[in-house]
């Protein structure tokens, strides 16, 4: 038997470095393969919920660049950049039905719908049911009777002696304001303590009913916004996108106030709802007029609903009710300081967390900047 052959150890070195180099040249392939994929993936916008670092979490179609993250959906377009956006999560699809079809040339099924929509907003605590009515307490003109109960506290002055007693310690307090305050209803003593103490006793005042402006709010506006705004399939069920009626009886002022505060809070691609500084201008009526020649028509309610006007036209006498009522809110927006953290077509914010920053155009509007 001869000598076994053995390679010369150059020439095994250039083996290996030609391995090697074609081990490379594969991994830079593979590596530009995946590149074109990610960037051909964030081209194409897919429905998804995105978690910002505020503590919101948006849902609709997402498109992911290096820099930002696009999300669109019926209300408007908004753009994020990368380093306020923790994840985006897409959206799984419904297993799709049965087809007696081979698979290669069953037809593509369109996009599902979201999985569920905007879930019911709780409803507002008595607490801030309080702040509202007295953030929105009549101030220029003497109030309607009210029943109004200034609330004990157990060894503390009564309210009418502590804000006698600051009242005359205040060098800005006018002549003549101790004495008005003495003869003064009890809701006249409201507007006194709300003017020159503002909202530091604000828990010690209880509103039994509604003020006027809420009164109004439930006797003329309620009434036409929930005709026009929560029937089924629109804005008073599951099946609501953007923005949804809270769940419970309409009748109670819970349900009166928390409504009042969504509608209050909502802003859409023209504008606010309720402009408190252009009462005329606002999209809350708008979207209750008919499509037809309306320069800012409500949005398209989705396959299998139609939309219905709930006013004739800018002469209704509703319309101008409402825009009186608009008129009659306080500007500039109060901050209701409220303990309230859900907002309308956001979701719920986390319980220990509250959103500051809340982009007009996706359905929250800030009246505190």
């Amino acid at each position: 038997m001869g000598p076994k052959s053995r390679t010369h150890p150059i020439v095994r070195s250039s083996q290996r470095g030609a391995t090697r180099r074609r081990a490379a040249r594969g991994a830079r392939r593979l590596a530009a393969l995946l590149l074109i994929v990610v960037v051909t993936i964030a081209a194409v916008a897919d429905l998804a919920d995105v978690f910002l670092k505020d503590g919101r979490i948006l849902r609709g179609d997402v498109t992911v660049t290096e820099t930002e993250v696009t999300l669109s959906n019926a209300v408007g377009t908004l753009r994020f950049a990368r380093q306020n956006v923790l994840r985006v999560e897409p959206v799984e699809p419904p297993p799709a039905a049965p087809t007696s079809q081979p698979a290669e040339v069953a037809q593509p099924p369109d996009r599902p719908p979201p999985a569920r929509g905007v879930p019911a907003p709780p409803l507002l605590s008595n607490r801030d049911i309080q702040r509202l009515k007295l953030y929105e307490f009549p101030m220029d003109d003497p109030p309607e009777r009210q029943r109004i109960k200034f609330l004990r506290k157990s060894g503390v002055p009564t309210l009418d002696n502590v804000v006698l007693g600051e009242l005359a310690k205040n060098r800005d307090v006018e002549d003549g304001v101790l004495a008005r305050y003495r003869r003064s209803t009890v809701g006249e003593k409201v507007q006194l303590i709300l003017e020159y103490t503002g909202m530091k006793h604000a828990d010690r005042i209880e509103i039994r009913g509604d003020t006027e402006v809420f009164t109004t709010f439930r006797r003329k506006v309620m009434p036409v916004v929930l005709k026009g705004c929560a029937r089924s399939g629109c804005h008073g069920s599951g099946r609501a996108a953007v923005f949804r009626f809270p769940n419970g009886s309409r009748q109670t002022e819970a349900f009166a106030y928390t409504s009042f505060l969504l509608l209050d809070r909502m802003n859409t691609e023209f504008g606010p709802l309720i402009d408190r500084e252009d009462p005329d201008n606002s999209v809350l009526t708008s979207f209750l007029l008919p499509q037809e020649e309306n320069d800012r028509p409500h949005p398209e309610v989705g396959k299998g609903r139609r939309f219905l006007p709930e006013l004739r036209s800018v002469r209704d006498r509703k319309n101008q009710e409402i825009v009186n009522w608009i008129a009659s809110l306080h500007v500039p927006h109060p901050d209701y300081d409220l303990h309230y953290k859900f907002r309308p077509g956001l979701g719920r914010a986390p319980a220990d967390q509250t959103p500051t920053t809340r982009p007009s155009t996706l359905g929250v509007r800030d009246p505190n900047p």
